[in-house]
């Protein structure tokens, strides 16, 4: 039981940290670009995927592989449709998004790994 709870508190960190991430950018761009009319459109996204984030990692307690697939899509989503309004931001911050994909992907494992425990002990 003692592994269960440290793989779901992993998994549902994962999320928490990326909520995180997503203020700290929100304020980085609200410094860098608060001369600029639009500082709003550009940090107003971030704030908004924090808070999702934040509702996924409460939410995944319950259901951590569905949490954590979940956030990945709407991480990827939001990049896809970031790279359609501007190309080349799909280079802007590569370090970011590949650190911030790894968490989701460690996320999705330890989801896995919770699923795996939960059938071998009958958990509901």
């Amino acid at each position: 039981m003692n592994e269960f709870n440290k793989t779901l508190k992993s998994a549902t960190m994962s999320l928490y940290y990326l909520a995180g991430i997503f203020v700290i950018s929100g304020l980085i761009s609200f410094f860098m670009n608060k001369d600029n009319a639009d500082v709003l459109a550009i940090v107003l996204p971030n704030f908004i995927l924090a808070i999702l984030f934040l509702v996924l990692g409460s939410f995944s307690r319950k259901k951590t592989l569905a949490c954590l697939v979940s956030g990945l899509s709407l991480y990827i989503i939001v990049q896809v449709l970031n790279a359609i309004a501007d190309p080349v931001s799909i280079g802007r911050g590569i370090i970011m998004k590949i650190i911030i994909i790894g968490y989701l992907i460690n996320g999705i494992k330890s989801a896995i790994n919770i699923e795996k425990i939960k059938k071998e002990n009958n958990i509901a």
